[in-house]
C-alpha cells in the first residue's frame, strides 16, 4: 500500500502441511502468536524512551493488578506446595521483569504447576482464550528477579502503552518509521476481518 492505493496483493504457500493443502487463500490470516512479542517490546520500550515509565520501577503503579502479587509457596526440596497456599511477594514486578520472563507468571496453558492450579479451583487454562490479565490472574511461580519462565510478561506489557495512548484506538502508532493505525481489538487475539485493516498513509 501507498498512500491509500494498494500496488501489490498476492499470497504464496499452502493452508496446511498435508500433501492436499490447499492454496492459501489471499485474505486468509494466520495466528502469529509470539511473533507479536517483539513488536509488543518495542511499544513497553517507547514508553520508557518518553519517560513515561522506567525498567526497574514496579509497574503496579500503572498497571494496579500487579501492584500486589501472591507467590505460590514451595517446599524445602523446591517441590510447589500441592495445597497451593501463597504468600505476598516481597519484591515487586518491574517492565524488566516483564520483558525478560523474570517475574514470576507463566503460561498456565503450558505450565504443570500453573495448569494444576486452575484444576484445582475447577478452571481451565485462560492465558490463551482469555483477556491479557484474565489468563494472567494466576498467582506467581517464584519472586519477581528470581527465575526465569517463559511466559506472558510481554503481553502484560502491552497494557502499559494503553494507559498512556488513551483511547486506546489512536489515530497512529509509529514503530521506528513504520506508521500504522490501529485497529480495534479487546486483548484476545482475534483480528478483523481484512476491510477493517486501514493500510499506513506515510512511511
Amino acid at each position: 500500500m501507498w498512500i491509500g492505493k494498494e500496488l501489490f496483493y498476492k499470497a504464496l504457500g499452502y493452508d496446511g502441511t498435508g500433501p492436499d493443502a490447499p492454496a492459501v487463500d489471499p485474505n486468509a490470516t494466520f495466528w502469529i502468536a509470539s511473533c507479536t512479542k517483539l513488536i509488543g517490546t518495542i511499544a513497553a520500550l517507547q514508553c520508557v524512551e518518553r519517560g513515561q515509565i522506567t525498567l526497574d520501577e514496579p509497574v503496579g503503579r500503572v498497571l494496579h493488578e500487579l501492584a500486589n502479587p501472591e507467590v505460590i509457596n514451595k517446599a524445602p526440596d523446591g517441590a510447589y506446595d500441592p495445597a497451593f497456599t501463597t504468600t505476598p511477594a516481597t519484591k515487586k514486578i518491574t517492565l524488566r521483569h516483564l520483558l525478560t520472563h523474570s517475574a514470576g507468571l507463566g503460561y498456565d496453558a503450558f505450565n504443570p504447576t500453573l495448569l494444576a492450579w486452575r484444576q484445582s479451583r475447577g478452571e481451565h487454562p485462560k492465558s490463551m482464550n482469555g483477556t491479557v490479565i484474565e489468563g494472567h490472574s494466576a498467582p506467581l511461580l517464584n519472586e519477581p528477579g528470581e527465575g526465569w519462565v517463559y511466559s506472558g510478561g510481554i503481553d502484560v506489557s502491552q497494557l502499559i502503552p494503553e494507559k498512556f495512548l488513551q483511547p486506546l484506538i489512536c489515530e497512529s502508532f509509529v514503530v521506528g518509521r513504520c506508521a500504522c493505525r490501529a485497529i480495534e481489538q479487546d486483548h484476545s487475539g482475534r483480528i478483523p476481518p481484512r476491510e477493517r485493516l486501514q493500510a499506513p498513509r506515510h512511511v
